[in-house]
């Protein structure tokens, strides 16, 4: 039950932070907006690395956190901020146009 809750709070916090940093995309001019995205999709990459070490370092001291085999739920919630983050540069798009 706790890891659901973790999982809940994972996606959470990169929804707010997804949300300000589409909030923000307006202030991109156009020319600059495929390096605005590029960054963004690094940083989600980036985000799920730092989730996926301090899941290591809480295993290494003793709290464990059962995300099923191989992490496979962590796994599945990069899958759906990644569709979000999808999601978001449609939304941009749409609104520079």
């Amino acid at each position: 039950m706790k890891e659901n809750i973790v999982l809940f709070l994972i996606y959470f916090i990169f929804f707010i932070a997804s949300y300000i940093a589409y909030r923000f995309s307006h202030l991109v001019k156009s020319k600059k907006l495929i390096l605005y995205i590029c960054v963004y999709f690094v940083l989600i990459q980036l985000y799920f690395e730092f989730i996926n070490y301090t899941i290591i370092s809480l295993r290494d001291k003793g709290v464990y956190l059962e995300f099923e085999h191989a992490y496979i739920s962590v796994l599945n919630l990069l899958i759906a901020a990644n569709l979000t983050g999808v999601l978001f540069v449609v939304l941009i798009y749409t609104r520079k146009k």
